[in-house]
């Protein structure tokens, strides 16, 4: 392009230091939540709102005798054995 019959060049200029910094803390968040769903010893189920199971831990699968492949995709309710029949509480 040209300025005044000179070549010319047009930038825009963006400051994206914030939008690194929260990029940074949630990356950050999310490892350190990942770390806690991996090596917890308790048993975690996410499903989403129909109750279909979206994600387990090794501990949940461990506690229910199933593999993930086995649950995830799944209706929590279906393949959750019911604590009154198992004696579990």
């Amino acid at each position: 392009m040209e300025y005044d019959g000179k070549p010319a060049l047009l930038l825009h200029v963006r400051d994206i230091s914030e939008r690194r910094a929260a990029s940074a803390a949630v990356q950050s968040s999310e490892m350190l939540f990942r770390s806690v769903w991996e090596n917890s010893v308790d048993g975690m189920c996410l499903t989403d709102e129909n109750g279909v199971i979206i994600a387990i831990n090794k501990a949940y699968c461990d506690l229910v005798g199933m593999k993930a492949d086995e649950l995830e995709g799944k209706l929590f309710t279906i393949v959750t054995p019911n604590p009154k029949s198992t004696g579990h509480t």
